[in-house]
């Protein structure tokens, strides 16, 4: 009788065990995920600002044209397009309307890299680099 009691206490302790170590591993699992998350979103964000600053830098200025209008949920898009070398390439944009004649900057060695040059002088990431080397 005296063993069975001890075993149940044992077997009651390891069960008391097991329950306190399984949340541990969901919040692990969790802070991992969001971890992840962050990471990918930073990339993209930080990817962005350094070719805005590139553009700022090495860009080359063109002229494009509005030629289309796309739609999304959110609102739309305009696309314009510009020639370098005879290769056109295509860039969205928000603030320009169907027909609209836009400056654009791009980056000589990869010109599918390439922004509004009014939004690009507005970008914060641009404007503080442009304070820091002032």
């Amino acid at each position: 009788m005296g063993t069975e009691g001890t075993r149940r206490r044992n077997r009651n302790r390891r069960l008391r065990k097991k329950e306190q170590k399984l949340p541990k591993k969901g919040i692990r699992r969790n802070v991992f995920i969001i971890g992840a998350l962050i990471t990918i979103v930073t990339f993209f964000i930080v990817r962005v600002e350094i070719e805005n600053i590139c553009l700022y830098n090495k860009g080359v200025e063109a002229r494009a044209y509005v030629y289309k209008l796309r739609s999304l949920k959110t609102g739309s898009r305009s696309v314009y397009e510009f020639k370098v070398s005879n290769e056109r390439y295509t860039g969205e944009d928000l603030n320009s309307k169907l027909g609209d004649s836009i400056q654009v900057v791009y980056l000589p060695q990869n010109p599918k890299i390439n922004r509004n040059a009014k939004v690009l002088d507005e970008d914060w990431c641009v404007l503080l680099y442009r304070k820091i080397i002032e």
